[in-house]
């Protein structure tokens, strides 16, 4: 995990078909296939890096929240177009920051029975993955392209989550994007925890 870095789309990209195609995306009743086009597109021009996801599809019937991962599947709704491509781009990198904190989970042992959180630990969890996924993309607004008004909103979601990690030392190590170091902390708290369950 670590830092994450994007690829800022460049003026000569713009003269490229793929970015036809993925403004094809944002047309008003754009087919499914219109959509995942400009899905792919984005990842591929901002060199966003699929290693630990393993699908990345729009669902048009993935009407409740812009996007959504489930240990590495990821589905992409309607609502993550309701704005502007670099919006898109921004919903498709937090649901695959996602991707990279399960592998890190299952990596060192931590196993959840559901999505549910089922202790403070794992609440704190949550609300750390959550804050995550939101600080990196706030960092890489300007090679996301991302206008004052969609830092704005990030960077609120970036202070509610901090406020609902609520473990200071945490959220010190959080505010510097050191999520590793945070999270690696709340596994061996969430270990000792669950020693000899089954």
């Amino acid at each position: 995990m670590g830092q994450y870095t994007l690829r800022s789309i460049q003026p000569s990209d713009f003269a490229r078909h793929q970015m036809l195609t993925i403004m094809a995306g944002f047309v008003d009743n754009a087919p499914p296939p219109a959509r995942q086009r400009a899905i792919d597109g984005l990842v591929n021009l901002h060199g966003i890096d699929l290693k630990t996801t393993n699908t990345l599809c729009y669902d048009p019937t993935l009407t409740t929240v812009p996007g959504r991962n489930r240990k590495g599947d990821i589905r992409i709704g309607p609502g993550a177009f309701n704005e502007d491509t670099s919006w898109l781009a921004n919903v498709v990198f937090h649901e695959v920051i996602h991707s990279d904190q399960f592998a890190y989970y299952a990596a060192n042992g931590v196993q959840f029975d559901s999505s549910a959180a089922k202790s403070e630990t794992e609440r704190i969890m949550v609300a750390l993955d959550e804050c995550e996924g939101f600080y990196w993309p706030c960092r890489n607004s300007n090679a996301l392209g991302l206008s004052a008004k969609q830092q704005a909103s990030l960077a609120r979601e970036v202070s509610l989550y901090l406020i609902d990690v609520g473990d200071a030392p945490l959220v010190a190590l959080a505010r510097k994007g050191q999520f590793e170091q945070a999270r690696l902390a709340l596994i061996k708290r969430w270990t000792a925890e669950n020693k000899g369950k089954p």
